[in-house]
């Protein structure tokens, strides 16, 4: 029996991962950290169901744009009108329909808030009596509404979905792993609270984040 290199995923199981790690000979092992529960979906239609209520939508996760789609359903020739600011193409391919107008920030929240202001300066809306609408996790960074409200630029936040640290060891065995992939902050938080950090995994495995904040 030949030895194979194990890789722990802090994820929902993904068949694009396991395909890609075991065409290299690895064995994955998909261990989810999180759960999300979906809130406020008659708010969000209420606001769909008037568009003209807000000057403009901002999304910054791809689960916040999954639920835009599928709650605006029979709105979306009212909804595509609208400005739509995004972080990312991968949160912009959750919505099956196509926006007139799309800002999108490359890097992050930060980058985002700047294309925002740097719209509303050379964009302005009819009225800045109507706010942007903000549809986020509960979980969202700070850097959009810090920057918006900074620059006077109103806005409504939405939290549409709940994030709950939830660790799923069902598939893990008594094998150490010889990499772990963390995904987002909460992930770490969440596999935190069933190995401390005196664990001997920390010690024996090589840590992988994705991005600069779950590193930290």
């Amino acid at each position: 029996h030949q030895w194979r290199m194990r890789i722990w995923l802090l994820k929902e199981e993904s068949e694009a991962y396991k395909t890609l790690f075991e065409s290299h000979a690895l064995t994955t092992v998909f261990v989810p950290v999180l759960k999300f529960e979906y809130c406020k979906e008659e708010k969000l239609k209420g606001y769909l169901e008037n568009p003209q209520s807000v000057s403009g939508l901002i999304v910054t996760s791809p689960r916040a744009m999954k639920l835009l789609d599928n709650v605006c359903t029979n709105y979306h020739i009212f909804v595509e009108q609208l400005p739509l600011f995004v972080v990312g193409h991968k949160t912009l391919s959750n919505f099956s329909g196509t926006f007139e107008n799309v800002v999108m920030g490359t890097n992050g929240g930060s980058n985002l808030a700047e294309k925002i202001v740097t719209y509303y300066q050379t964009h302005p809306p009819p009225t800045y009596d109507q706010p942007l609408l903000f549809i986020c996790g509960n979980y969202r960074h700070d850097d959009i509404p810090t920057l918006l409200t900074d620059q006077h630029i109103p806005f409504q936040e939405l939290i549409v979905y709940n994030t709950i640290l939830y660790c799923n060891l069902s598939n893990v065995t008594n094998e150490d792993p010889s990499y772990i992939i963390f995904f987002s902050p909460k992930g770490v938080e969440s596999i935190t609270n069933e190995y401390p950090v005196d664990h001997r995994i920390w010690v024996s495995s090589r840590l992988v984040a994705f991005g600069p904040t779950t590193a930290q």
